[in-house]
């Protein structure tokens, strides 16, 4: 705390983080400084939930400001805040604090509040602070601990009178800390019975919509059970017993210690359909199940479309491989439209391109020397110039 007696001296040396500006981006660009000594700004602030004049002086280099401490960044430094400061210190050739250094000073400010020991008038000092802040409930303990050492002084100085007033006031106080101490603790204690009370309310809702499930899950059928379980499942897979045992039998499943089956990567847990919910397996019921039996029925009519399709078309062409072959099918006008193979339209449209040279000519034709060459081009420079 700002207020302490020890603060001034706690803070001198230390480093902090000051935001001075903010870059084009709009982040906030900040200095790592060291605090010289503490001091007094001219107006006074709100800091920690009191008014206050105390501030730091803060050193960058050989530059110095003043700042107050609500100021102060409580952000962890940044490496390329700290290069930027070490880097200006050595272009200044100026001492960068060693490790050592930094552990000696950190634990030196670690000690001191343990260490610190309160006079009588450093007590008093916070005591009227505390007064004049109107935090009078805070002050009980310090002030019962001041007046302890002032009882103490009298009867060290003879002074009966004084102390007999003293030890007064110090029984109210510790009568008036006894009541605040037990109005807490009927707190916690009317705190903890109502958060009892709602884990008790809340572990019967959850039994009550337990039961609400399984009386649900009682009136579902196999194919609602089945949605219902699969949906509900939470890292476990569900499958029926027979695909179960295909399953281990093939390495695709394994079987822990415990009996439990897991996958081969043990991340998922596998567990059996109860019999019920599997179609080929589930109770004898009056009627067939609703959604089953539309399933079935869109079943048949996909395969009875594809049946008929498949007599209404012709594929010719040699090879396994569908793109290569001619396909003939029948519209439902009732006329036959031909897919012909991409190879083969590419291959017309390359001999629509160029001339075709048969094999024949290619055979008469005769191949002509470099000297022939030469020869027929001065005889066709010749001719141009006699023209």
């Amino acid at each position: 705390n700002f207020f302490e007696p020890f603060f001034d001296k706690l803070v001198q040396g230390t480093y902090v983080k000051i935001a001075i500006d903010d870059n084009v981006d709009g982040e906030r660009v900040y200095r790592f400084c060291q605090v010289s000594h503490v001091c007094n700004v001219e107006r006074s602030y709100p800091f920690a939930g009191e008014k206050t004049k105390k501030g730091v002086m803060l050193v960058y280099g050989k530059s110095k400001r003043t700042s107050t401490l609500a100021a102060l960044s409580n952000h962890r430094l940044q490496e390329r805040e700290f290069d930027l400061w070490r880097l200006y210190l050595e272009s200044l050739k100026m001492t960068v604090p060693t490790k050592e250094m930094a552990i000696k000073q950190y634990n030196a400010i670690k000690e001191m509040p343990s260490r610190h020991k309160y006079t009588d008038e450093q007590v008093t000092v916070m005591v009227n602070r505390k007064r004049a802040s109107g935090k009078s409930q805070v002050s009980l303990g310090v002030e019962i601990v001041r007046l302890e050492r002032d009882v103490a002084a009298a009867k060290t100085a003879n002074n009966f009178d004084k102390s007999i007033e003293l030890e007064a006031r110090l029984a109210q106080m510790q009568h008036a800390n006894e009541q605040r101490l037990a109005v807490k603790t009927e707190d916690v204690v009317r705190i903890n019975e109502i958060n009892k009370r709602n884990r008790e309310i809340n572990m019967k809702r959850d039994m009550d919509a337990g039961a609400s499930n399984r009386a649900q899950m009682d009136n579902m059928s196999a194919a609602q059970k089945l949605q219902y379980v699969r949906a509900s499942a939470s890292r476990r897979m569900y499958l029926s017993k027979d695909k179960i045992d295909v399953n281990l039998a093939e390495g695709k499943l394994v079987k822990l210690p415990d009996g439990r089956i897991m996958t081969v990567n043990k991340l998922v847990e596998v567990e059996a359909l109860p019999d019920d919910i599997i179609p080929d397996n589930k109770k004898n019921s009056k009627e067939e199940d609703v959604l089953v039996k539309m399933e079935r029925k869109r079943k048949a009519q996909e395969l009875a479309v594809v049946e008929t399709r498949v007599n209404s078309v012709e594929i010719e062409g040699d090879g396994t491989d569908i793109a290569n072959k001619t396909i003939r099918f029948i519209d439902d006008d009732g006329t036959w439209t031909t897919i012909r193979p991409a190879a083969e339209i590419l291959q017309e449209q390359e001999l629509k391109k160029r001339p075709v040279v048969s094999d024949e000519v290619k055979k008469t034709r005769r191949g002509i020397s470099m000297k022939d060459y030469f020869n027929r081009v001065k005889e066709r420079t010749a001719a141009e110039d006699g023209a």
